[in-house]
């Protein structure tokens, strides 16, 4: 495989600062081979962009910047250069956490808000989300904690990942808006955890931000342009964008992804996998996506406050220095960004991991769009991101005043080659021996495969309802939306359609030498378009979730992915919930006439870490998402 870099060079005899290196890093042969072996080794269809930016502590003005691009930016072979533009995913996060906080340092002089301020003073419809729970979907003390967090929730806690809901990524819909998100959306998704109980990432709140932050700059403009306006255009980033179509017309990459099939241990088999199980992520035809977002008006896109800027590793270097510089243009010193802040930002005021997943990282603190750790004894400031086709990372060092962003077009192993190479360029400018990231990522995707269950073999003689058909039809939740269930060898005339395109949608999902009964419902959503369902014993069902996805090579053509990932779905399970009439043999549930009340999902709610799936008595209890018969 043959990959080209290109780099770009601001060079300055500059002095080493305490114990960095300002020698030169991207342009050796050492890194240069260094980088092409990692590509090679994980057979990536991609490529990487990377930005290292150096300060002279003593001349604040002097810079050693680096960019450089390494293999594919697009799947016509056109190649990664310090122009190519990256979805950046969750690293646009904090621009919505420093809008808003711009618009708090605006205001402050004519109304008395804070990071403190309470969001039912800024949005009105949040103040009765306890109000619109349609159905009884929490216990008691659930209902009282809503009504609390409908009180008390402010700013902080939004930005900070502590309302108490799980990331419910399966559920929210292109066509939403922030008043549906208040008004149905976000009172009846189930909550996993008591408000301010812990940290558990999610998407939402951030769309919330970037409402909060029109309310409070209070001009009409909505926050993309607020956005483009207040950060983009003054510190000249004019390759950055929250639009695909700019994007697409200017050096935006393709996103790639693989078909990969991982291997999980045997059933019964305490060998586990062998060391070499990694290479089955650099497996499978590679693929293209289709650009994740494509709204025609990011002004109303709720992606765009959690994750939709767009930009160019050039770019990405001018807002490491900007960061470094506590929110200072880097050439003219003028102050864009109030620097206490970008200082709040990166304030650790929630605990994301414990502890640290190396002996050389400490635990991380999470502010708002940006978490705090240590690495070998120094402190950093970083957030990653990732959207189909893209995974990202920008991680900085104040106190020693450098630092790195890497960008990736491939979702399968993009998060091991951003953060090998990351902390390759750490150690080299930290002047550290260099620890070999490398093996630790191919020992730590063989351990997470050996950590997944076995598959519990299907009952030889399983029990059914008394008619697979009962269980078709029309199902609703109040913030999934509705659906309509149906067998895959419906007869049922409204499944009609449905059924008669999923070989076209999803080839090679519904084998039609399946002796197993399947059912599929379709869903509008961000990630998912398909949920399959295969029968195990009983009422219950194993689920996954599938995309169908254009394929960008062959007109006519699509193709069938898991976007939340084949591991990430283990437990990821459907129960139905019958009114049953039993006569008094207590006949079993093969011979039962029934009707059918709902289905519950379990193992898809996206929880934090150390929480836990419901529990309870009933199907309705144990459910994270419940979908009631209508």
């Amino acid at each position: 495989m043959n990959f080209l870099y290109l780099l770009s060079f601001a060079f300055l005899s500059l002095p080493a600062v305490g114990s960095i290196s300002l020698e030169p890093v991207l342009a050796t042969n050492g890194f240069v081979d260094f980088v092409h072996n990692l590509l090679s080794e994980w057979t990536t269809p991609g490529g990487l962009g990377v930005a290292l930016v150096r300060q002279n502590k003593g001349e604040p003005s002097d810079w050693l910047i680096e960019t450089g691009g390494f293999g594919n930016a697009t799947r016509l072979g056109e190649r990664v250069s310090p122009q190519t533009q990256f979805a950046i995913a969750s690293n646009s996060k904090l621009f919505a956490v420093l809008t808003v906080g711009m618009a708090l340092e605006h205001q402050k002089v004519k109304y008395p808000l804070g990071w403190k301020t309470k969001i039912c003073s800024l949005l009105p419809a949040w103040c009765t989300l306890h109000e619109r729970v349609q159905y009884p979907l929490y216990t008691e003390d659930h209902l009282r904690d809503l009504e609390y967090v409908s009180k008390e929730a402010t700013i902080e806690d939004l930005m900070t990942h502590r309302t108490g809901w799980p990331r419910h990524e399966g559920s929210y819909q292109y066509s939403m808006d922030v008043n549906d998100i208040l008004s149905n959306y976000l009172p009846n998704l189930k909550r996993s955890a008591s408000f301010r109980e812990t940290w558990q990432y999610n998407n939402i709140p951030y769309s919330i931000l970037a409402e909060i932050a029109s309310v409070i700059w209070n001009t009409g403009e909505p926050f993309v342009r607020l956005v483009e306006k207040h950060i983009f255009q003054p510190l000249g980033m004019e390759h950055t964008t929250y639009e695909y179509r700019l994007a697409r017309d200017d050096a935006l990459a393709d996103g790639f992804t693989r078909l990969v099939q991982l291997p999980r241990p045997s059933s019964g088999s305490r060998a586990g996998l062998p060391k070499n199980a990694w290479v089955s992520f650099t497996k499978g035809e590679a693929k293209t996506w289709p650009f994740w977002d494509q709204s025609e008006n990011p002004e109303k896109d709720i992606e765009a406050g959690p994750g939709g800027i767009i930009m160019s590793m050039e770019d990405s270097a001018t807002w490491l220095q900007t960061l470094l510089l506590n929110g200072k243009h880097p050439k003219t010193g003028v102050q864009v960004i109030p620097a206490n802040v970008v200082e709040k930002a990166a304030t650790g005021l929630a605990v994301a991991l414990p502890k640290g997943r190396y002996p050389e990282l400490s635990p991380t603190v999470y502010g708002g769009g940006q978490q705090m750790s240590s690495y070998r004894g120094h402190t950093f400031i970083e957030h990653g991101g990732s959207v189909p086709g893209f995974l990202t990372q920008i991680i900085r060092f104040p106190d020693q005043g450098f630092g790195v962003a890497v960008f990736s077009n491939d979702d399968v192993v993009g998060q091991v080659l951003h953060d090998t190479v990351k902390w390759w360029i750490v150690d080299t400018v930290l002047g550290l021996e260099r620890i070999d990231w490398n093996t630790r990522m191919k020992e730590s995707k063989t351990q997470f495969l050996s950590d997944r269950s076995p598959r519990t073999p299907r009952p030889a003689s399983p029990n059914f309802p008394s008619s697979l058909s009962v269980l078709e039809g029309h199902y609703a939740n109040p913030s999934y939306g509705k659906i309509l269930l149906c067998l895959v060898l419906s007869t049922f005339p409204p499944c009609k359609s449905l059924v008669s395109s999923v070989d076209v949608l999803l080839p090679g999902v519904f084998p039609s030498n399946s002796d197993v009964p399947s059912m599929v419902f379709a869903k509008d959503n961000v990630w998912i378009s398909h949920v399959k369902l295969t029968h195990f014993d009983g009422a219950l069902w194993n689920a996954s979730t599938w995309r169908s996805v254009e394929d960008v090579a062959i007109q006519g053509k699509r193709w069938p992915v898991r976007p939340l990932g084949e591991a990430s779905e283990d437990g990821f399970v459907a129960e139905f919930e019958f009114e049953e009439q039993r006569e008094e043999s207590q006949r079993p549930i093969s011979m039962i006439t029934s009707h059918v009340k709902g289905f519950g999902l379990r193992g898809v709610w996206g929880a934090g870490p150390g929480v836990g799936s419901p529990v309870g008595e009933t199907i309705v209890e144990r459910s994270e998402v419940w979908f009631v018969r209508m």
